[in-house]
């Protein structure tokens, strides 16, 4: 069954978490398929999944970036708990990753395969991820 994208937007909205933002367009409230479909307007739908790439690409840069510069900062503590701190860290990063997995995978399945499931799995990655980045970065 096909869902129009009023119905995949529809969707979208009853099943999204709203996380903060961190550009102009997010600061408006448009969750990351919103502003993917608003740069693309009326070009075929393969320039959304492009447009998500992209964005999920520069969300898991950025993730990474924090936390190789949070382990920098653990570890220059020089302190004797600082490598069970790094240890923690990473544990807390890879749940975080198959959290983040499970829970967009939800998201994609409760669709029940329609057009936008693909957009809606990757949205979810992103703002999860946005999400994460917030959060280590106010630790």
């Amino acid at each position: 069954m096909n869902l129009s994208r009023t119905a995949v937007m529809l969707s979208i909205t009853g099943l999204s978490i709203s996380f903060s933002a961190v550009t102009a367009a997010e600061e408006k409230g448009l969750s990351p398929l919103e502003q993917c479909y608003q740069s693309v307007r009326d070009a075929p739908r393969t320039k959304i999944a492009g447009c998500l790439n992209a964005k999920l690409n520069t969300a898991n840069t950025r993730l990474n970036t924090i936390l190789a510069q949070q382990k920098q900062e653990i570890a220059s503590l020089n302190s004797a708990g600082s490598e069970q701190a790094i240890q923690s860290l990473y544990l807390s990063h890879s749940a975080f990753i198959t959290f983040r997995d499970a829970e967009c995978r939800y998201r994609y399945d409760a669709t029940l395969g329609g057009s936008g499931a693909g957009d809606i799995m990757k949205a979810c990655q992103i703002e999860l991820t946005n999400w994460r980045i917030k959060q280590l970065q106010e630790n």
